[in-house]
């Protein structure tokens, strides 16, 4: 097949490349041991290879890329042990960021992250560094979750509510020489289905976000409907039980014909107040002063209420305002990238403040003003800096708005009770004021008190009223939660449907790349030559071909090779795929391999690298480098020996 062959280096710099995104690759990583440089190599887009003999520390190299990535690593190799610091600048879809983690025993490192590439961010003592934790917590976010924000990948939880981290998706980045060889993605312990096909769905682009957040919200509905439901049958059961009316037209009438009477008896008792003319000179009756201090409570108790309501009014609309402000900055942000890299670095030709023509840029990594360095990758890391701030500002607004509108929701729910019991301390002190006599006699007293009855009665109604209001407004919810219910599951129908297209879609893609590299393999597996089907299975972790997957060990490391960088170069031709558009191997003789094996499957790669016009990062080692391939510009470092290892601890 021509694609095997590979005379000549092939010269990336001659292919114009497109980026998609995703995209994450190494630029220079360095490892310190207490202060000294022990490794320092620059990285550059399509193939690298880490070369040299057995034991000469390739593979320590690559754990460390998988460590400074965010993988968890806390069993090193002896050599590893001695160094105290990795740091790598990457490019994230085009940004730089610089990310810097301590090598230590203890696992779930903590991670340090500059906005900006390698120089500034050794430079920089500690202004600009921002250190993320392994794991989420309320207060802080994990360094995942800015790593994934940057990638542009949505946050996605497995089963047990466990979040997928960067340490997940580089299980099937990183393909390592200590996993078991039948293992498809990176051997863990503890490991669970669902993780595997979770980190599956992310990398392939078929995990829909916002499939998530519905499956949420439905999840939150449903809730909310059987509480609503427990709620307005308790309340029927108790009202029932306890013989209150549950027609609100019949509590209507009653409260009018009560009111009506009331004030009848009022009037009553005035009559009957103003022929005792010896009653206007005497002093208020016994009672009237507590009276009036308990109107003035409530009465404040209700202008409180009402002022508090005001208030958070005005202040959910300012959090409102706020938060439409901190998403238009967050859009904005992200369409300054866009629209960079579509119009590019607009000429100007002219002095803003006086007009005169300006001398030609010198070079285009400097300011036609200023003179001052300046690096598309610096505005790109400091424009994702920015969004992310702004997205953890947008959650922390989103958090306090939610509190005050719950808040808000309480007083309004407070005020009508507070409302009544001011009305009705009102009315007994009118009604106190209004009467004042030296004696009472039979019918003004029977007058108060069927006064008295009457309005306990009205306050009994009154509360019958809001009882059947609350049924009403939880019936009406009741009917509003099954809407958006029904709404919802279409919905998440019509997802799943879209889901289980591109899954197809990407499965196809991935099984014919890995059948075509199988049958560039070497003439040593007849299955392999004549291979029809390669099926990846990710809930039990293995992988076969036309149903098989008993090969001698060699060959199972070849087959599972084929598949991950069949997995890598799907990733170059859909652009759904969250895949990174990085691969890491560190097995490509694993299993007593024989050196011309490997060889061919090195010039399989590079051709398939070389043809594409996706921008992409491939790195592997190997102690069995083609001769074509050795000391060429793909190669990074020395070819390193027993003599002269990765590391340079002496």
């Amino acid at each position: 097949m021509d694609m095997m062959v590979c005379e000549d280096v092939p010269n990336y710099s001659s292919i114009t490349m497109t980026q998609l995104e995703p995209t994450l690759m190494l630029c220079q990583m360095t490892v310190f041991s207490n202060g000294k440089v022990v490794y320092d190599q620059i990285f550059h887009s399509g193939v690298n290879i880490i070369r040299g003999a057995n034991s000469s520390g390739k593979s320590t190299i690559a754990d460390f890329i998988f460590f400074g990535l965010g993988g968890d690593l806390s069993t090193w190799k002896a050599e590893a042990e001695l160094c105290s610091e990795v740091f790598l600048e990457v490019s994230v879809n085009g940004a730089a960021l610089t990310l810097r983690r301590a090598v230590t025993k203890a696992s779930r490192q903590p991670m340090m992250i500059y906005w900006g590439d390698m120089a500034h961010a050794k430079a920089s003592a500690g202004e600009g560094w921002q250190i993320f934790s392994f794991q989420r917590t309320e207060e802080r976010q994990s360094f995942s979750q800015v790593l994934f924000r940057a990638l542009g990948f949505p946050e996605v939880r497995s089963d047990m509510e466990s979040n997928i981290t960067m340490h997940q998706i580089l299980r099937l980045i990183y393909v390592d020489q200590l996993s078991l060889v039948e293992d498809l993605m990176r051997t863990e312990h503890f490991d669970t289905p669902l993780t595997r096909e979770a980190v599956r769905d992310l990398l392939f682009g078929v995990y829909d976000d916002t499939l998530y957040r519905c499956e949420i919200k439905l999840r939150d509905k449903r809730r909310e409907l059987d509480k609503a439901e427990t709620e307005y049958n308790s309340a029927i059961g108790v009202l029932q039980q306890t013989g209150h009316e549950l027609d609100l037209e019949k509590v209507n009438i009653a409260l009018g014909k009560t009111t009506k009477f009331i004030a009848e008896l009022q009037n009553a008792i005035d009559e009957a107040s103003k022929s005792d003319a010896a009653s206007q000179n005497e002093s208020r009756p016994f009672g009237g002063e507590d009276l009036s201090i308990t109107l003035m409570d409530v009465r404040k108790d209700r202008e409180e209420c009402e002022k508090g309501i005001r208030t958070l009014e005005l202040d959910i609309e300012d959090s409102r305002e706020f938060i439409t402000m901190l998403e238009n900055r967050i859009a904005d942000v992200g369409e300054s990238i866009l629209t960079r890299e579509v119009l590019g670095d607009l000429p100007l030709t002219r002095c803003p403040h006086c007009l005169k023509t300006l001398e030609l840029r010198p070079s285009n990594d400097v300011c036609f003003l200023c003179k001052q360095s300046i690096s598309d990758t610096v505005g790109r890391s400091q424009a994702m800096r920015m969004r992310q701030e702004l997205v953890f500002q947008h959650r922390e607004s989103e958090s306090l708005l939610k509190d005050k509108e719950s808040r808000l929701t309480q007083l309004i729910e407070e005020l009508p009770a507070r409302v009544e019991k001011e009305r009705s301390v009102q009315r007994q002190f009118d009604a106190m004021m209004s009467t004042v006599r030296t004696s009472r006699d039979q019918y003004l007293d029977a007058l108060f008190v069927e006064k008295g009855t009457q309005e306990s009665q009205l306050q009994f109604f009154h509360m019958q009223a809001k009882a059947i209001g609350v049924l009403e407004r939880l019936k009406l919810r009741i009917g509003n939660l099954k809407s958006d219910i029904r709404r919802i599951d279409l919905e998440i129908l019509t997802k799943q449907k879209n889901q289980e297209s591109k899954k197809g879609e990407a499965f196809e893609v991935i099984h014919d790349l890995a059948v075509e590299l199988l049958k560039a393999d070497l003439p040593r597996e007849e299955a392999f030559q004549t291979a029809k089907k390669v099926a990846f299975d990710f809930r039990r972790n293995t992988f076969a071909v036309d149903g098989r997957n008993q090969f001698s060990a060699s060959s199972i490391s070849y087959l599972k090779n084929c598949i991950h960088y069949a997995i890598f170069f799907a990733s170059l031709r859909l652009p759904f795929f969250r895949y990174p558009r990085l691969i890491i191997c560190d097995n490509m003789e694993d299993k007593g391999m024989e050196s011309e094996r490997s060889q061919n499957f090195q010039r399989v790669i590079v051709s398939l690298s070389t043809r594409a016009v996706v921008t992409h990062q491939i790195i592997f080692t190997t102690s069995m480098i083609d001769s074509a391939l050795d000391r060429s510009e793909l190669c990074v470092g020395p070819h390193y020996n027993q003599n002269a290892k990765s590391l340079s601890l002496s």
